[in-house]
């Protein structure tokens, strides 16, 4: 029945009549037909009477019955092609080609001449839309507002009157520096899912800001910062910030804010919270506070604290670090000396507290309170030890760390302390692969002789084996890895010992590739870096002689503020 009708249709498609012939193929559909034969010559009417979302329906059912054959992805790559549709339809020549037979050649070359088009319309098209997007694109409204804030305040540097010129090129620009445009622009941009929130003192002089604050989804929140803002007022200006969101933190960073009981204890009151960064610096922290961080973090690995640490905090300061196993980075400005009251209770403190993934050391203030912790720590992986205006003396920490394992210590620091160069030259002495050491602002006299250590090849502690020619080993050359010196602004510091301890660290090198007999205990690496700033004991004789030898040399005698008096004269 459905055959008398396709026939029809040929008919008509031949003759030229292709609404007749588009109706004969439809009848023939309805009369049962379910051969690609008949979908392909109705997409071919179609097409041709420019129906071309008909035609690809038409198209799509003869891959369906048959898609092995090539005929429905070569029409299809032309009705796509019609539809500027241009990875479709060269996704269908490419299904084509696949499924021809290698002796059509007449097919093949028309199909391949069919993709050549269709590339280069989608190559036409890409460029067009590039042009367009360059033409049209506002990349300066995707930077981020502080960014952008940066930028502007760099331009305005030198010339404050530029600022009125860039006010006037948009009212995107004039906006940037409004607190209040930039909750709303992170808001939009962020789509609700706000990962970081940093608040500071300047909000609190705009009642607007505050405001919008609170409407601000922070259910992702995993980073807060608060500079200087009041924290009593963060449930009332962040009422979302409550017990489901406060353990989910990742960081948390309190700067210049007072944290009495009452006010702060909300923070830290989740058990079990995954904090991972904490950082405390200038705030006044209640001393149970400090029991709460000792229960309730357990999986810090960075924490930096600036503040006085009272006799009743201290112990549970020690709980803290006893307790987080995984801290890797710890940074302590501390302030006046504490002294323990026996009569406060303590916690069952093991006599060494383990910190066996503690890598970043640092230690800056009362040098009695850093005396009292450092001997209580255990430190196997130790990589960068830093004490900074440590008083009176940093002695006693060194001391206890020279006796540990420092085989991977890397960065040895120093500054404005006073130290035994004794004790000093024994830690160096413990730290084979020391590559970075600054001693600078030393008060007390004592770096020159610790130079003078570092110049000197001694025999080893323990000698290797004898032979009948003498020692088959050579001299030990004290910190072989070191690469980089920092000496700045010790008055002690002579040209002698600098130009021995590189001189040294040269000969060594130069022998152990000329001879064969004698090796050393170890490998040395020449000195790529010396920084000696502020040495006016150095001779400025020496300084080509050691510009020749170091990779990088920097020798600044005065300060431009000391010097001033030269340049009046």
């Amino acid at each position: 029945m459905w055959k008398t009708a396709f026939y029809k249709g040929i008919l008509s498609y031949r003759a030229g009549n292709l609404e007749s012939a588009l109706a004969q193929f439809s009848e023939a559909i309805d009369c049962g037909a379910n051969e690609h034969t008949v979908y392909d010559a109705r997409a071919a009417v179609n097409q041709k009477l420019g129906r071309v979302k008909d035609a690809l329906q038409d198209s799509k059912k003869v891959l369906d019955l048959e898609p092995n054959r090539w005929h429905g992805y070569a029409r299809s790559a032309r009705l796509f092609l019609q539809l500027h549709k241009y990875q479709s339809a060269l996704r269908m020549a490419d299904l084509a080609l696949e499924r021809m037979s290698e002796d059509q050649h007449g097919r093949r070359a028309e199909l391949t001449a069919l993709r050549h088009e269709i590339s280069a319309a989608h190559e036409k098209q890409l460029e067009a839309r590039r042009r367009f997007v360059s033409r049209t694109s506002y990349h300066f409204g995707t930077l981020p507002v502080e960014i952008a804030t940066t930028i502007f305040s760099l331009t305005a540097a030198d010339d404050h009157a530029f600022v009125i010129a860039l006010s006037q090129v948009c009212r995107t620009w004039r906006d940037t520096r409004n607190p209040v445009k930039k909750i709303k622009v992170w808001n939009v941009r962020s789509k609700g899912r706000l990962f970081e929130l940093c608040l500071r003192t300047d909000f609190t002089s705009d009642p607007r800001v505050l405001d919008h604050l609170r409407e601000l989804p922070i259910i992702f929140l995993r980073i807060l910062r608060v500079t200087g803002f009041p924290i009593a007022k963060l449930p009332h200006y962040l009422p979302a910030l409550t017990d489901g969101i406060l353990p989910n933190l990742h960081e948390l960073e309190l700067v210049d804010g007072t944290m009495a009981r009452h006010e702060s204890s909300w923070l830290w009151g989740e058990p079990d919270m995954q904090l991972r960064r904490l950082v405390l610096h200038g705030s006044e922290i209640a001393s149970s506070s400090w029991s709460s961080f000792a229960d309730n973090f357990k999986s810090l690995e960075f924490l930096s604290f600036m503040g006085t640490l009272s006799d009743v905090a201290w112990p549970h300061f020690l709980w803290l670090l006893h307790t987080n196993t995984n801290l890797h980075e710890l940074e302590l400005w501390l302030g006046d000396e504490l002294s323990i009251n026996p009569s406060i209770e303590q916690r069952e403190l093991p006599s060494l507290i383990q910190m066996p993934h503690l890598a970043h050391l640092r230690l800056h203030g009362a040098g009695p309170i850093l005396g009292l912790l450092v001997p209580m720590l255990t430190l196997p992986s130790l990589r960068t030890i830093q004490f900074s205006r440590c008083r009176p003396s940093v002695d006693l920490p060194l001391r206890h760390l020279s006796t540990g394992d420092l085989g991977i210590l890397r960065t040895l620091t120093i500054q404005r302390c006073t130290f035994s160069a004794p004790v000093v030259i024994e830690i160096l002495r413990a730290s084979k692969g020391l590559e970075t050491l600054e001693l600078s602002d030393i008060w007390n006299s004592q770096v020159n002789d610790v130079l003078n250590a570092l110049a000197t090849a001694v025999p080893p502690l323990l000698p290797g084996p004898q032979s009948i020619d003498g020692p088959s080993r050579g001299l030990e050359v004290l910190c072989p890895a070191l690469k980089a010196l920092n000496c700045s602004g010790c008055s002690d510091v002579t040209a002698g010992p600098l130009v021995r301890l590189v001189k040294l660290r040269l000969s060594v090198i130069e022998t152990v590739g000329a001879s064969k007999e004698t090796q050393p205990i170890q490998s040395v690496a020449p000195i790529s870096s010396l920084i000696i700033d502020h040495c006016p004991a150095v001779d400025a004789d020496i300084l080509p002689w050691l510009r020749s030898k170091v990779p990088t040399l920097s020798c600044i005698y005065m300060s431009k503020k000391n010097a001033a008096w030269k340049r009046v004269l």
